[in-house]
């Protein structure tokens, strides 16, 4: 058994955060052989999305300066920016930033275009539940380790990992199984960057590493006990073999009083092992490497291109920021690779342009470079980027068990939203029925007009906002206005009467849904609850007369909970 080291560090995981926060502009600024190619602007832009953290979730110009060192008027520059593109919005009342729902949708595609998930996500919850912990999927971004995918078994308010979270490469269980899965070069060097570009991870932890690379040896399997959370131990193991040069690793993490002296290492560690086991023999069998390489892209969101940026005389907008978070944008769902062509051709940029940037996002985390077949995936960076603001919403955690009861009741799938540009944003889901084709998912974006969530979204908001919203539409997404336009004011008197809106197959044809919203705001966002349900001949009338009660019953329930009423 490992021993517990790095205990008098005081939550480890938001210390994390912040040297995260720092390591990230220390490496966004001119690297140390200060290439050319790298494109600087974009590195301070990403830096300032980076110094968020769970326990900050809005900073000012005054915050996002003294932790990047940058001037003001660059960090006004770069806010105004990001604020423009939806990564940051201006809560007014406060006159400060937090971050915007564009940072979620961002990794959206990364998470759709891994199969893994939806193969291990029942395994994964059937072992939560059997050790009333949680467990979790994860790859290295870096000098951390990110998670993708993540099961409770419980809801302790003290240990609720989620997607994006970030965690040390050397304090946790899944880095160390990580480690111990690398071949000897290339550990050696996550070792050495660990030592160079995040020196507090290596002077906290490392006495530590001989033991767990010695412990994996032994029995391929690593442990933790109490190193990110004091109450929480840990178990991790690592798949066999990578998937698309990914190498994925499963951890178990269960409260402390819930354990013996030997449980985690007799019980837990063999059943965690079984299920990878059994994954990767599911993996084996169909081929998911190969699917994810062939999965058919969905069509891209609307959002903002190079065309609606402003006019090139508008010098208070970072052009070289903007086109840069456009390439992380052109990725579509269930698309895993892009070349500089593909760049190219979806946001018409100079060749010249695109390479410098891919550079730089590959240097940063948020691309990764397959060197054989010439082309970029997204990197787990896109994904850290938005864990603050999901972390943060404490809605999310107090609304998900009312979510996934209703989720079972009606046999649909549950998703709480919020507005991002001419879209909705998926925030939190509890998908309940395998007939709905497009389950939802955290960070995914659909047409605000198509949707019932996003025209209850429309209903609830004033009527100024909603006036400055269609004109947008109108203008931003003609083609979307065309068809669905119309359909408006039609949703407007439902609400008016029911409280709810609707959509019989207008997002997709298999699946009605119903929405309704908080009945105040959260962190001056207006939030939405959508539930979705497979089409059949009388389904309308079940929404109406069965689904939509429910539904306002649920939210209603939420809302006390979360003392909004």
């Amino acid at each position: 058994m490992l021993n517990t080291y790095g205990s008098g560090i005081a939550n480890v995981l938001q210390l994390a955060q912040a040297r995260r926060a720092l390591f990230s502009y220390q490496t966004m600024t001119p690297n140390p052989l200060r290439n050319p190619q790298f494109a600087t602007t974009l590195a301070h832009g990403l830096a300032l999305l980076n110094c968020f953290k769970v326990s900050d979730a809005i900073l000012s110009n005054k915050d996002f300066a003294e932790r990047t060192g940058l001037s003001k008027a660059t960090v006004s520059r770069l806010t105004y920016t990001l604020a423009m593109l939806g990564f940051l919005r201006y809560d007014n009342n406060v006159r400060k930033y937090r971050l915007g729902s564009a940072a979620v949708s961002v990794g959206y595609p990364f998470l759709q275009g891994l199969r893994i998930r939806e193969l291990a996500r029942p395994l994964m919850r059937e072992l939560a539940d059997v050790a009333r912990g949680s467990v979790s999927l994860g790859i290295r971004d870096r000098t951390q380790m990110v998670y993708v995918e993540t099961a409770r078994g419980h809801e302790s308010p003290a240990f609720r990992p989620d997607t994006g979270a970030s965690l040390p490469i050397l304090a946790s269980a899944m880095g160390r199984a990580w480690l111990g899965r690398a071949e000897p070069a290339q550990r050696a060097a996550v070792i050495e960057q660990v030592q160079t570009r995040d020196p507090a991870q290596w002077d906290a932890y490392h006495a530590g590493l001989e033991g767990a690379l010695r412990t994996f040896a032994e029995c391929d399997v690593a442990l933790g006990e109490g190193d990110i959370e004091r109450e929480i131990h840990a178990v991790a193991v690592p798949m066999r073999e990578p998937i698309n040069s990914e190498t994925f690793v499963f951890n178990c993490g269960v409260p402390r009083l819930q354990l013996t002296d030997r449980t985690l290492v007799d019980v837990i560690a063999p059943r965690l092992v079984a299920m990878v086991d059994t994954l990767e023999r599911q993996i084996a069998s169909q081929n998911v490497a190969a699917d994810e390489t062939r999965t058919s892209p969905s069509p891209l969101p609307e959002q903002a291109t190079m065309d609606s940026f402003p006019d090139d005389d508008d010098r208070q907008f970072a052009f070289t920021l903007a086109r840069g978070l456009e390439i992380l944008r052109c990725f579509r769902p269930g698309e895993a690779a892009l070349g500089n062509k593909d760049f190219v051709a979806r946001t018409g940029l100079s060749k010249a342009t695109v390479s410098r940037l891919a550079y730089t996002l590959t240097e940063l985390g948020y691309l990764r470079h397959d060197e054989v077949a010439r082309n970029y995936r997204l990197g787990g960076g896109v994904l850290s980027m938005g864990y603050p603001l999901l972390a943060g919403m404490r809605i999310r955690q107090i609304a998900r068990p009312f979510m996934r009861e209703l989720a079972l009741q009606v046999r649909g799938s549950v998703s709480l939203g919020m507005r991002d540009q001419s879209n909705m944003v998926y925030i939190e889901c509890c998908p309940g029925d395998k007939r709905i084709l497009a389950r939802p998912d955290v960070g995914a974006v659909r047409p605000i007009l198509r949707m019932a969530m996003g025209r209850a979204w429309l209903a609830a908001v004033t009527p100024q906002e909603r006036e400055v919203a269609l004109n947008r539409l109108r203008i931003g997404v003609p083609d979307q206005w065309q068809q669905y336009g119309a359909q408006v004011q039609q949703a407007l008197h439902d609400f008016h009467e029911t409280g709810v809106c609707f959509s019989y197959g207008d997002m997709q044809k298999n699946a009605y849904g119903v929405a309704a919203p908080l009945c105040a705001q959260v962190d001056a966002e207006t939030l939405v609850f959508n539930c979705a349900v497979p089409a059949q001949s009388s389904q309308g009338r079940r929404l109406i007369d069965d689904i939509a009660p429910q539904l306002v019953t649920m939210v209603s329930n939420v809302e006390i909970a979360a003392g909004l009423r």
